[in-house]
């Protein structure tokens, strides 16, 4: 009479046959895919702020209250003005390296084609959304991912891995002088 195998020996045997197709069922999110859609804003004025823990002072205008940030994570550097709330501002110099709470201004748009993308390459992509927490995790040209939380007003079901990220500067709100 042939012998049955037990319960965990088919366990056992299920669990090996599955375990290799396994991996192959999750990829990383990429930035670099095409998006859906025609070329177009996706979504304008997505106003975030964050904390630069490093921002070298390059320029300083103190009559019209603004200064010209370098950052690592960007290309090109910043204008942004300075409310009058915002004490110590007479103390900076350029050259100074900060840290600051900044407001930026964020555009999500849909890249003309791939080639137009090539010739000038956004700022960033965005890399995954998740509108459940309002969630926007862009990946900038050197490799340096970031995530930013976004207003309710904000429509993010438009907007999809690839789209490209342009960002204005606009003011600082805080700041602190590095050592």
């Amino acid at each position: 009479m042939p012998t049955r195998p037990s319960n965990r020996a088919l366990a056992l045997s299920v669990l090996l046959s599955v375990t290799p197709a396994l991996p192959g069922c999750w990829t990383a999110p990429r930035a670099d895919l095409q998006p859906p859609g025609v070329p177009d804003v996706v979504v304008d004025h997505i106003l975030v702020r964050w904390d630069a823990d490093t921002a070298v002072v390059q320029a300083i205008d103190p009559q019209a209250r603004t200064l010209r940030l370098v950052r690592p994570k960007r290309r090109s550097p910043g204008l942004y003005t300075v409310p009058p709330t915002v004490s110590g501002f007479e103390r900076i110099r350029p050259r100074d390296r900060i840290r600051a709470t900044l407001v930026d201004e964020l555009s999500v748009r849909v890249p003309n084609s791939a080639i137009a993308a090539a010739r000038v390459p956004p700022e960033a992509r965005v890399l995954s959304v998740d509108p459940a927490y309002r969630l926007l995790t862009i990946k900038y040209q050197n490799g340096e991912e970031e995530t930013f939380k976004v207003d309710l007003h904000v429509k993010l079901r438009c907007t999809h891995a690839g789209d490209a990220v342009a960002f204005r500067p606009l003011k600082l709100i805080a700041f602190k002088k590095r050592k």
